[in-house]
């Protein structure tokens, strides 16, 4: 039985596993941002075109696919909870 749904469990403890999930929504949300809030700063520092910039969000989705498939073959292997872990706090 999942701790989520233990009426065992104290109140607090019923959400940690939303809490969580959120978190690490949040995060995905921050990665996914964070390269547009630092295109004019890059294009600025680099004198980068747009298509420079293009490239730059470009690879930067790349990579982050890359990791993501990555991430899942790991949570294959050693499973969904230490694999979100890990990713956490990496």
């Amino acid at each position: 039985m999942s701790n989520a749904r233990d009426p065992t469990l104290p109140t607090s403890l019923k959400h940690l596993p939303l809490i969580a999930l959120c978190f690490g929504f949040f995060m995905v949300i921050i990665d996914a941002t964070i390269i547009n809030v630092a295109l004019p700063v890059i294009a600025y520092a680099m004198h980068g075109s747009i298509t420079d910039l293009q490239w730059v969000v470009a690879g930067y989705a790349l990579t982050f696919a890359c990791l993501l498939l990555s991430a899942g073959s790991l949570g294959d292997q050693f499973g969904a909870k230490p694999t979100f872990i890990g990713g956490l706090f990496l």
